[in-house]
């Protein structure tokens, strides 16, 4: 429940049985444990691990030969064309090539190509069952094998193996291990002795010193061979006078519980690596604590590992150090949370002990105060809190002030402990039968203390009893905090926060109001009081509350702990982990609710295994020497912000597979995928062993994604509807410090164009589409000429039905009339002047009866004994007098028969055309040019007059005048095209083109175009 305000803290305690005086033994520093077992895909009996220059993680196995990339295991089968040999693998090793020998638990060694290829490398020695391979910088590969005569070393030169151990005088006996130094020399362990072969040397030398049951070797950073026997680890030390080496002491004894497989590791900081069955995993660092002061031994427990039986190691090329067992793979990564759980020996106890505590940091001196229930300690300066107190009176709670005073709370009363109240003590009051408190605070020379007795004041030497709210007369604070005047702010959990003023409490922020919710911590930062709370953060300036909800900033989730250190820097312990953020962003952000606010957070996967606080103190405190302390219910950590580990080594990028259409094709160069391929997917992998789990990329399919693609840490792309093409696919990644690898990984493949996604369909596509499009246009021009040639027919047989009833009616009447006028006329006698009248009279009707009879013969025919060209020629003359203009007619193509309606409308426009060419363009020169085409029929008129002015030729008209708009017009009901323009060099030009299917008289009409006609509805009459 949040009243009640214990801080459960754990504190590890942990001292080995059996180290000597010179060690330290303390928890493990800087590195964070993982462990893969077979839940996760990991292989298990792991005999050997190696990583090769590309980045993966090979283990050998007694299932076989395994790649891991940080997040799965890939078991790597060998081709059956290899001769007989043991799934087993027992002995790994790299070559400076990137080769990888794999020695067989029978059937002697297969060597990996860097390209993938298997080989056999068995030539000169029979089968064997490989224990350990070694490779020196100039590729010289050493194996130590088990067979039938015993164990033998050989080496690899020219192509095959020459056994060893005759030619160099190894004694005959098992190898515990064996190591090619940087130098290139050769060294061996063996039961009872430590060899070695310098290069160049014919023989082996020996080690001067007493060597029982040896086992491995291991070569620190700074070029010194260490070695593992019976007695423990020690170095070889050379003799400066060319003496032989010789054997140092231990720097470390191992328990008396056998080790049944001989490992030993070297780390990036010159420690050494060991599993210990009756402790754990042992790090020995013989230069921390200094020339002549021993070795500093941290150990790891042997029951948090996958399994006891620990059979190989390896250091990758990120730091992180890993422990094959039987049950899986154990992983210890340099810790980006440097601090680490805070070992305490609490008076030899031998097991470790969960209580209650605090921690507060105020004094003087800077120092850290821990108090856990039955101890008492004090963190400054070093890694490990001292030991004030230690016993079962040691309740907590901790409080003090700026001048050095810290006051624990213990069973029966308040003990200075700090600076300058060292050794003070105040009694618990006489009528408190339970003292049992929940915290306390400093407010000038006043000593405040909440508990089950409610709230008690200590000052003057009296103590004294206050009620926060009548409501609750026996609540206590669950938080308390003196502000910058002295003055006690105490928040009453699930009511409100009140403040002392004078002799009472005011309240100043309910419950209700609060978007916080609960409140946890009060912190003050100059005059202003931080406010941790449940859902978020708080900053009261003695007016106004200004809050940061969780929902806005998620980081402030459960915030149990606050400090602000001088660098500007603002540190949080929330639910997430441990928050840096800068104090002037949280300020601004206070100012201005919802500005962005740049934070690291340092959680789990930082080594911060638990970041849950207690509630109603702050759980951060900032030590003299710049490290946080954090109270947690896991234990207490300290954390260096000057030293942070970071990750910078990008991490190696791989393309792992491309999938398409159910088929995985081979990861390579000139990649080509099946015809019609539209969907594929790409799995693609980083290798990063230090956090998998935290490594970004980025992705982009060329062609396809404009610009980078951000997945977040997801390993796999997934692309739809690709058409034919060539595609380039790069991915790119990050580490769990942001640090990216920039060149990444990419692959070019091809998608084949299937025939209808081809170059040569598209062609016979859009030829197809042309085609089809010049075929519609045909028929749709043929549609307007035959709905043009209906309409033109139909005026025909109207202009013939006009010229029947003119020609039955109105010239037969009048025909009628002037028979019965002439009848009138010859009764008249000649001698009168109406005789002479009414015979001129009847001459005038003549004409016109036979001028009606030639206007009627023009309406029922066009004439068919004179062509075109004949009646513009008239016209011409008719039109154009020959001694003023020069008329030259033209006539080009086979002359064919013309529509009637066509040629009469032709006649109309030549008729307007010459006639203004006679009275307005004052031509010296006119042609008339006639072509018969095959397409088309086309008249054209041109003159050297004065030409159209311009704007008369944009309007296509001028005012008041008909004869251009009647042209026009004319050109339109016939379905022909005409252009009126000034000619090239003066004159006008008039061009009108008819479509032969409207033109021609004789114009074909086949079968297929009289069902054409019947099927768009146009079959006309030809009259």
């Amino acid at each position: 429940m949040r009243g009640i305000r214990f801080l459960i803290l754990g504190l590890i305690l942990l001292a080995p049985a059996g180290a000597f005086a010179q060690q330290v033994v303390r928890a493990m520093p800087f590195y964070q444990h993982s462990a893969f077992t077979r839940e996760a895909g990991a292989p298990t009996a792991v005999w050997t691990m190696a990583q090769t220059p590309d980045g993966y993680l090979w283990i050998g196995a007694i299932d076989g030969l395994f790649r891991f990339d940080g997040v799965s295991f890939e078991h790597i089968r060998l081709p059956r064309n290899l001769p007989p040999r043991s799934d087993m693998v027992g002995a790994l090793a790299v070559d400076p090539a990137g080769n990888l020998w794999i020695g067989h638990d029978w059937g002697g060694i297969t060597l990996m190509q860097r390209d993938g290829r298997f080989r056999d490398m068995n030539a000169g020695r029979p089968y064997a069952s490989v224990a350990q391979i070694a490779v020196d910088r100039a590729g010289t590969v050493w194996a130590a094998a088990d067979g039938a005569r015993g164990m033998s070393l050989g080496r690899f030169v020219d192509r095959k193996w020459a056994l060893m151990n005759a030619r160099i005088g190894l004694p005959a006996g098992n190898f515990g291990g064996i190591l090619v130094a940087h130098d290139g020399t050769l060294w061996i362990s063996q039961t009872d002795r430590v060899v070695f072969l310098p290069p160049g040397a014919g023989r082996v030398r020996s080690v001067v010193g007493k060597f029982v049951n040896g086992g491995a070797l291991a070569e620190t950073p700074d070029h010194r061979i260490w070695v593992q026997d019976a007695s423990g680890v020690r170095a070889i030390a050379v003799d400066a006078r060319g003496g032989p080496p010789h054997l140092e002491a231990p720097v470390y004894r191992q328990s008396d519980k056998p080790i049944p497989w001989q490992v030993m590791l070297t780390d990036a900081r010159g420690a050494l690596w060991m599993p210990d069955p009756g402790r754990g995993i042992v790090r020995i660092d013989p230069t921390f604590a200094g020339p002549g002061a021993g070795a500093t031994i941290n150990i790891f427990d042997m029951r948090a590992v996958t399994s006891p039986s620990i059979r190989s190691g390896l250091r990758d090329r990120e730091g992180n150090i890993w422990f094959g067992s039987d049950a899986g793979l154990d992983r210890f990564r340099p810790s980006t949370f440097s601090g680490t759980r805070a070992a305490v020996d609490t008076a030899g106890a031998n097991s470790p002990q969960l209580g209650y505590g605090s921690l507060v940091q105020r004094s003087s001196d800077g120092s850290v105060f821990i108090a856990a229930f039955g101890s008492l300690f004090q963190a400054s300066g070093s890694d490990v809190p001292r030991l004030l107190q230690y016993g079962a009176d040691q309740r907590g709670p901790l409080c003090a002030n700026d001048r050095g005073d810290v006051w624990l709370v213990s069973q029966a009363a308040l003990q200075g402990i700090g600076p300058n109240n060292r050794g003070a003590r105040i009694a618990a009051p006489v009528d408190t039968s339970v003292w049992l408190t929940l915290g306390c605070e400093i407010a000038g020379d006043q000593i405040w203390v909440a508990g089950a007795p409610g709230l008690l004041r200590y000052g003057h030497g009296t103590w004294s009893r206050f009620v926060m709210d009548p409501q609750f007369p026996t609540a206590s604070p669950q938080s308390m905090l003196s502000d910058a005047q002295g003055r006690l702010l105490g928040y009453l959990g699930n009511k409100a926060l009140y403040r002392f003023e004078g002799d009472h409490f005011v309240k100043i922020w309910d419950q209700a109001d609060m978007p916080i919710r609960f409140i946890n911590v009060l912190v003050r930062h100059g005059s202003e009081i931080l406010i941790g709370g449940a859902m978020g953060m708080a900053r009261y300036d003695g007016k106004r509350f200004a809050v940061l909800p969780r929902d806005t900033y998620p980081a402030f989730d459960e915030v149990g702990g606050i400090a602000v250190d001088p660098k500007g820097l603002t540190w949080l312990l929330t639910r997430r982990g441990l928050v840096r953020l800068k104090t002037a962003a949280l300020e601004q952000a206070f100012d201005h609710p919802g500005r962005p606010i740049e934070m690291r957070i340092f959680g789990s996967d930082d080594g911060l295994d638990d970041s849950s606080t207690a509630f109603g103190s702050n759980n951060l405190a900032l030590a003299a020497d710049g490290r946080l302390w954090l109270g947690t219910t896991n234990g207490f950590y300290w954390f260096d912000p000057s030293h942070l580990y970071r990750n910078m080594l990008a991490p190696p990028v791989v393309i792992r597979s491309l999938t398409a259409r159910g088929v995985a094709y081979p990861v390579r160069a000139g990649l080509a995928l099946r015809k019609g391929t539209t969907e594929l997917q790409i799995d693609y992998t980083a290798l990063g062993f230090s956090n998998p789990g935290r490594i970004g990329f980025r992705y982009r399919l060329s062609g396809i994604d404009g610009q980078w693609v951000d997945p977040g840490t997801r390993r796999q792309a997934i692309y739809t509807n690709l058409g034919p093409g060539n595609y380039r696919f790069q991915v790119i990644a990050a580490n769990e410090d942001g640090v990216w690898n920039r060149a990444g990984a990419s692959l070019a493949f091809t998608i084949p164009p299937t025939f209808v996604q081809s170059r040569l369909f598209l062609f016979l596509c859009v030829a197809a589409a042309l085609l089809a499009a010049m075929v519609l246009l045909r028929l749709w021009m043929r549609l307007m000429s035959a709905r043009i040639r209906g309409r033109i027919e139909e005026r025909l047989h109207e202009r013939e039905r006009i010229a029947r009833e003119i020609h039955d009616t109105l010239l037969q009447s009048v025909q009628g009339l002037i028979m019965r006028f002439h009848n009138i006329a010859e009764d008249i006698p000649a001698s009168q002047p109406a005789h002479r009248e009414m015979l001129d009279a009847l001459d005038s009707a003549d004409a016109v009866v036979i001028e009606g009879r030639d206007r009627v013969h023009e309406l029922r025919r066009w004439s068919d004994t004179h062509s075109l060209s004949d009646v513009v020629a008239r016209t011409a003359e008719r039109l154009l007098p020959s001694d003023e203009v020069e008329t030259r007619l033209v006539v080009e193509g086979q002359p064919r028969a013309l529509h009637p309606v066509i040629a009469d409308e032709l006649l109309r426009i030549t008729d307007e055309a010459l006639f203004n060419v006679a009275r307005h363009a004052h031509a010296r020169e006119v042609e008339i040019a006639i072509v018969y085409g095959a397409r088309a029929l086309a008249l054209r008129i041109t003159d050297n007059g004065v030409g159209i002015a311009p704007e008369i030729a944009a309007r296509g008209e001028r005012a008041g005048h008909f004869g251009l708009l009647g042209m026009r017009e004319r050109a339109a009901k016939i379905g022909a095209q005409i252009a009126i323009a000034s000619a090239h060099g003066g004159g006008t030009e008039i061009d009108i083109m008819v479509p032969a299917e409207i033109a021609y008289a004789d114009q074909a009409r086949g079968p297929w175009r009289r069902w054409w006609r019947r099927l768009v509805g146009t079959e006309a009459r030809d009259g």
